[in-house]
């Protein structure tokens, strides 16, 4: 599938990962993560997969990132697809900007998603069945809603949130399934922290100063 805004254009396979449709002839890199792995803004060949892929051709690098997704979904996404794939590393790439902090909600842009929590030890995943018709799907949906009830509807289907001495070994947690499913493949996985621009432009910035001082 294709699609352009006449400025950048966004290619799909059948599985929906921005790569070619996967070559199961080759073994297959997995980039896992959201917009920064996808390339949101960017053409199909201006993407970190795509010069990845130019590297080594014996190997397909399979671009699974989606743009909005936290590393619960990260760990879903990936569940779902590497039993169809010849993996043989997993790359991982966590935005540092907004991933920890996402993980932790409910919501994201006032729609449900995959949401976990760790508790006694175990991860628990408190919303497997995600309903269109969920009380934080209608509200963020309809203005008609938001005019007539604002306050009750609002406290009432707030987003969740984690609270903050369980957001740490939730998304350890998560990260550690990730791995665990490459080991199932006896395969390892690359953790990639991927910086904010402002982060960088910060820290060059920075040693900017430090050497004209």
């Amino acid at each position: 599938k294709t699609v352009s805004n006449k400025k950048v254009t966004y290619t799909t396979n059948s599985l929906g990962m921005r790569s070619k449709e996967v070559d199961f002839s080759k073994g297959h890199i997995l980039l896992v993560g959201d917009s920064v792995t996808f390339g949101l803004g960017v053409n199909n060949d201006e993407t970190v997969s795509h010069y990845l892929g130019k590297i080594n051709n014996d190997y397909q690098v399979l671009n699974l990132g989606v743009p909005g997704y936290g590393i619960g979904q990260y760990f879903l996404n990936l569940k779902r697809h590497i039993d169809q794939l010849n993996p043989k590393i997993i790359v991982l790439v966590i935005y540092t900007a907004n991933d920890l902090n996402e993980t932790r909600k409910g919501t994201r842009f006032g729609i449900s998603k995959p949401f976990f929590s760790y508790n006694n030890g175990n991860l628990i995943y408190l919303n497997p069945e995600i309903s269109k018709f969920s009380c934080s799907n209608l509200y963020s949906r309809s203005r008609f809603l938001k005019h007539i009830t604002p306050t009750l509807l609002k406290d009432q289907c707030k987003t969740r949130v984690i609270e903050r001495n369980k957001a740490s070994p939730t998304i350890a947690k998560l990260i550690d399934g990730i791995r665990v499913l490459g080991m199932e493949k006896n395969i390892s996985t690359l953790i990639v922290l991927s910086p904010a621009l402002t982060a960088v432009e910060r820290v060059t910035c920075k040693q900017n100063k430090d050497k004209d001082s």
